[in-house]
């Protein structure tokens, strides 16, 4: 397999290059404006603005102007082979990627920069979780996707010109699903490294023993996260706070909250990993927040 065979192979260029935000909706795609020449989206919530809407486009797209793709409103990943620095070549790099997975190159709706690297336009598969990387996967390759709890990326859409050059179409067929060994490497499966949950304090009250084993469960689901991705320790500190607010509406005994949530801790792998110390400080930061802020409750005393 070659680089150039797998990434161009039943090429159909189009002729006239010019930005044309209605082709690329009929592909299921969601645009916003990004002004001519540019690289950056014109609306400043672009990632909430970008819209598949014909009749939106038709009445407020400005002339001229290049095509921002959307990732979150499109629920697409973008895979963006770069060949715009010296020391890595992304096409070549997607080629090695294949190789040593054993995979063939992953046909998809293909367009290629006017520096010759190329734009792979994939779904996101349902129940999976993508941000932004660079060079994570393979040097030169980047990826787009909808995001982690943010506005996700984008890709310059086909037709659109930077620099006096197109981005062109290279292959001309349907969007297809984010193969599942390139979902795997972007969004690694959780290993579950949850041990048996501990002992748990007793509380009188149904409706606060409720809201304490709420927090414990929310522990307990939560993943393990990763750089600039929240996990474990963020939720802990956050179901401290909770449950500070019902300690400080005295509804709840302290000491009670900080077993349970010292035993979620546990059980998640968080005394183990960060340390007793770590931990408890994470436990008193948002049981402190909480009690400054208490939560009452009617009928609960």
């Amino acid at each position: 397999m070659t680089p150039v065979s797998g990434a161009t192979s039943g090429a159909m260029p189009i002729p006239d290059y010019f930005p044309d935000p209605l082709a690329v909706v009929e592909r299921g795609l969601a645009v916003a404006p990004i002004p001519p020449g540019g690289r950056v989206p014109a609306l400043k919530d672009w990632p909430n603005r970008c819209s598949n809407d014909r009749a939106v486009i038709l009445q407020h797209w400005p002339n001229g102007s290049n095509i921002c793709v959307g990732c979150k409103a499109s629920g697409m990943v973008g895979i963006d082979l770069d060949r715009n620095h010296s020391e890595a070549d992304g096409v070549e790099s997607f080629t090695e990627l294949c190789e040593q997975h054993g995979q063939t190159w992953p046909k998809t709706f293909t367009v290629q920069t006017p520096r010759g690297g190329l734009h792979l336009y994939y779904w996101a598969p349902a129940g999976r979780t993508f941000g932004n990387t660079t060079s994570r996967i393979g040097l030169g390759i980047d990826t787009r996707g909808p995001g982690r709890g943010n506005g996700g990326g984008y890709l310059i859409g086909p037709g659109s010109i930077v620099g006096g050059k197109p981005y062109v179409v290279v292959r001309d067929m349907p969007v297809q699903i984010l193969p599942s060994w390139l979902a795997d490497l972007l969004d690694p499966p959780q290993e579950n490294t949850t041990k048996p949950l501990g002992p748990m304090p007793a509380v009188d009250n149904k409706y606060v023993a409720a809201a304490v084993q709420g927090e414990v469960q929310r522990i307990l689901d939560t993943p393990k996260g990763g750089p600039g991705v929240p996990g474990r320790n963020d939720q802990l500190n956050r179901s401290a706070y909770a449950l500070g607010r019902l300690v400080g509406a005295y509804v709840l005994n302290q000491a009670t909250a900080e077993a349970a949530l010292r035993a979620a801790a546990d059980a998640v792998g968080l005394i183990a990993e960060d340390g007793p110390r770590a931990v408890e400080a994470t436990i008193a930061s948002g049981l402190g927040a909480g009690l400054r802020k208490p939560r009452y409750i009617r009928g609960v005393r």
